[in-house]
């Protein structure tokens, strides 16, 4: 091989791993320049057909009408959730009125521990992600 060939496939090896090599820093870089998003609005869970209903091909009026029906039902059902969240609220108190202070002081520790947990974990995948 000729020396000029050599130089000429080293230097085009050399632009091709510059090139992805900064195509693979230079989006991350623009991704911290970029402004934030707007934070996206909860959908309307009326506005939903129920699972697998969406491959049934269904047709506008169809799902119409099964808006209507979710917009019957879900109010109703959010307003069970919300006595049911209450009702977990009030049978944790009780359960904890029943223990010494040594186990409420162990279970205040033990809530702590896993709540500093959750924020690693949270805080090392959203790093992993950058």
């Amino acid at each position: 091989m000729s020396p000029l060939i050599r130089r000429s496939f080293a230097a085009a090896a050399s632009a091709v791993l510059l090139t992805f090599t900064m195509a693979g820093v230079i989006p991350s870089i623009a991704a911290q320049d970029a402004p934030a998003k707007p934070a996206r609005k909860a959908p309307d869970p009326t506005r939903r057909v129920p699972t697998h209903f969406g491959s049934l091909g269904l047709t506008a009026e169809q799902k119409e009408e099964i808006y209507a029906v979710g917009g019957k039902y879900i109010p109703q059902i959010q307003e069970l959730q919300a006595k049911i969240e209450s009702l977990r609220e009030r049978m944790m108190s009780d359960c904890e009125d029943v223990l010494t202070p040594a186990q409420k002081k162990i279970l205040g520790e033990a809530r702590k521990a896993a709540t500093d947990r959750r924020k690693a974990a949270s805080k090392a995948k959203a790093d992993a992600e950058e």
